[in-house]
């Protein structure tokens, strides 16, 4: 097996680390963005590129890129610091939650995301030539909207055609519940699911279920003293549970 990245495909057994969230470039502001579009390339990189230099001295080998359309999404910036750092990065395909959703997404079928997303993994983002690694979605925290569920289905069906995964940032867990749920009526595989920010939530019987169900779960913003704790304990917790190996653990 191979992980789509800027670079070209690498092996999925190649030995290393591999950073699973993160963003190189992303514009999180009021919506809609329109800032991200008239970003410096060169500049990116320039500030970029000795953060890169310091990663890679410390054995990591890939990372995921979790910045889907909606919230700054540029994939031309993205294999440009990847090219010129030589670290492979992988780029999703995928539409952010509201308010940040952009108003084409809300006009196209389900059909025409689905096709969309597939078109973007089987033959490249935009006019970069990098095809998308991933599918990266979100969801409103107290239950998905009409199209962010219309997002959704559209998601399972263009894994289905392709075997991409499903990466939701996605707070709580009897939201995260029902995209599982989804899935399976949609005839996915959970094990392609995997719940972003599933540490915000802390009801860990959502995590069992979860677990019990295949997917996988983000432990994330593990980058202070106090989220370290929570996540060390949620890290016990899953190893005596007996799914460590459903965990990603992450710094953003």
């Amino acid at each position: 097996m191979h992980i789509s990245t800027a670079c070209g495909p690498i092996s999925s057994d190649q030995p290393g680390y591999i950073l699973v969230h993160e963003h190189i470039f992303t514009e999180t502001g009021p919506p809609p963005a329109y800032a991200y579009m008239n970003a410096d390339i060169h500049d990116v990189v320039k500030h970029m590129s000795p953060l890169l230099s310091e990663v890679k001295n410390r054995g990591i080998i890939c990372m995921f890129d979790a910045t889907p359309v909606g919230v700054g999404r540029r994939a031309d910036i993205i294999k440009a610091v990847s090219v010129s750092n030589k670290l492979p990065i992988v780029i999703p395909t995928g539409v952010y939650r509201e308010p940040w959703i952009p108003k084409t997404y809300f006009i196209m079928t389900q059909r025409e995301i689905s096709d969309w997303m597939i078109k973007e993994i089987n033959e490249g983002i935009e006019d970069c030539g990098v095809p998308a690694g991933f599918i990266k979605l979100s969801a409103t925290d107290d239950g998905m909207t009409e199209c962010e569920e219309k997002i959704f289905r559209a998601a399972c069906q263009a894994s289905m055609q392709t075997g991409a995964a499903i990466g939701s940032h996605t707070i709580a867990g009897h939201v995260a519940q029902k995209q599982v749920e989804i899935m399976e009526e949609e005839g996915i595989d959970p094990s392609r699911f995997v719940w972003i920010h599933a540490m915000a939530e802390t009801d860990f019987n959502y995590h069992l279920k979860l677990a019990a169900k295949g997917s996988y779960l983000g432990y994330d913003w593990a980058n202070n003293i106090e989220n370290d704790i929570i996540c060390i304990d949620l890290v016990r917790k899953a190893r005596e549970s007996n799914f460590i190996e459903r965990i990603l653990i992450s710094m953003d």
